[in-house]
């Protein structure tokens, strides 16, 4: 196969980042609206693990380049 035809990581993983972005963002949404505190804890906690993961991501991207 030619090199050519494998997809580009780098744009998958961008791609990725955009998402788990879109995530972090539902999360915190949820999180303002949300009145049993035990579950408005649980959409902070999901949108700071997200975000230790996009962090990640991106200082892999720059590794990369």
């Amino acid at each position: 196969m030619k090199e050519n035809s494998y997809p580009d990581m780098r744009e998958k993983v961008k791609e990725y980042i955009s998402e788990l972005e879109a995530e972090i963002n539902r999360c915190e949404s949820a999180f303002l609206v949300e009145k049993t505190p035990y579950i408005a804890q649980k959409y902070i906690v999901r949108a700071q693990t997200l975000s230790e993961v996009v962090n990640d991501l991106n200082g892999r991207l720059e590794e990369r380049i």
